[in-house]
């Protein structure tokens, strides 16, 4: 009996080496490296996720700032211009525009350019606030300067970022 007790003992301590730590925990009901492993993971996968947020919103508030700043520049510039113009022309090449400015200030108009949203730097002439008095002087510019087609801009419509000229 002696024999088999210490047989057993060998045996017994060779199968806990063999097994590993993993198998007295699980023995124990302790978590096992796997388990641990898995704790890490979804701990990493959590910091992460709460990272990943914070940088959104830190993103979403900028880019927040940045319309405000936006708008705010938009309203510095839209406290001094009349409800609406006639526009001339308006040009992706800012030389383009100043080049049609100076002809028309050559003839005698009294011009503006500003540079758009959507990138564009547009020239105008006879700002109005009144609606009927812009569309007539629209047609009159058309009269005296074959060859443009102007249109009327609302600076209601806030497409205007920036005084050019």
């Amino acid at each position: 009996m002696r024999n088999f007790t210490g047989m057993f003992a060998v045996l017994l301590c060779a199968a806990v080496m063999m097994t590993g730590c993993d198998f007295v925990r699980s023995v124990f009901n302790m978590p096992t490296s796997a388990d641990l492993q898995a704790l890490r993971e979804a701990k990493a996968a959590r910091e992460k996720a709460r990272a990943d947020s914070i940088a959104a919103v830190e993103a979403e508030r900028e880019r927040i700032a940045a319309e405000q700043a936006a708008a705010a520049a938009a309203d510095s510039v839209a406290s001094s211009l009349k409800a609406y113009y006639v526009v001339a022309g308006a040009f992706s090449s800012l030389e383009n525009a100043e080049k049609l400015a100076a002809t028309l200030k050559g003839k005698g108009y009294e011009v503006s350019g500003y540079k758009f949203n959507n990138g564009l730097n547009v020239v105008m002439v006879y700002g109005n606030d009144d609606l009927e008095k812009t569309y007539r002087d629209c047609s009159e510019f058309m009269d005296k300067n074959k060859g443009f087609q102007p249109w009327i801009y609302h600076t209601a419509d806030r497409r205007h970022l920036e005084k050019l000229f």
